[in-house]
């Protein structure tokens, strides 16, 4: 009873910090996570301080094409037997579905760019967009020839681009950076536990999401 009642806990924690959702995720903490900014300069990088109604409207427009269309794609290629499961634990089901994330991801770019121009709005809004794509373009090459988690990519992915963001704030609470951090570690677990990745493959997933994020992030803020 006490195995099973560990595989589902684990199960919960996987649909929970599903890595479509985990751009959303991050997104959330940044515009609720009470920041001050160091210099008046940084004020118009700061997404706390975003107005409301914008701050939902942005989530929505995250969730509808980070999670929903990909998700429904998903969905539909299960019911045309493209995929055995939109779990996708097959490594050779996944490259099609991680190039729809990273399509999706390219529209949210496009969108972000049109609609929140960078000289008013926060460009680590842009950067988390342009990300999705770099790493999906990443996550494609990488399938194509082995497999990591793509539970610890987004975990590191997600860790790596709060951990970047905080660097340039006053943090009031250093707790929600830790937390971040340790619900990668938490996933990791999971996903171990339901014995869906070996150590390998997670670390290595976490660690690739860390670089990709440090490298994306910094490259967009110097061009940008």
């Amino acid at each position: 009873k006490k195995r099973a009642l560990m595989q589902l806990i684990y199960k919960f924690i996987s649909w929970l910090f599903v890595p479509l959702m985990m751009p959303v995720y991050t997104l959330a903490v940044m515009f609720f996570t009470e920041t001050v900014s160091k210099t008046s300069i940084d004020i118009k990088e700061n997404p706390f301080l975003m107005n409301p109604y914008l701050k939902m409207v942005t989530l929505i427009i995250f969730f509808i094409l980070l999670v929903i269309a990909p998700g429904l794609s998903l969905v539909i290629m299960q019911k045309n037997r493209q995929i055995e499961s939109i779990e996708l634990n097959n490594r050779r089901e996944r490259s099609i579905p991680i190039l729809i994330t990273g399509f999706y991801s390219f529209v949210l770019t496009i969108i972000l760019f049109k609609q929140l121009s960078i000289l008013y709005f926060p460009v680590i809004i842009h950067s988390i967009a342009v990300l999705g794509v770099v790493s999906s373009f990443v996550a494609f090459i990488i399938t194509l020839r082995t497999k990591i988690s793509l539970h610890a990519l987004a975990s590191g992915l997600s860790a790596g681009t709060m951990i970047y963001y905080f660097y340039y704030f006053y943090i009031p609470d250093i707790i929600v950076l830790l937390a971040v951090i340790l619900t990668g570690g938490l996933v990791m677990t999971a996903r171990y536990g339901l014995k869906k990745h070996t150590i390998n493959q997670l670390i290595s997933g976490y660690l690739i999401g860390l670089l990709l994020s440090f490298i994306t992030l910094t490259i967009v803020k110097t061009l940008l």
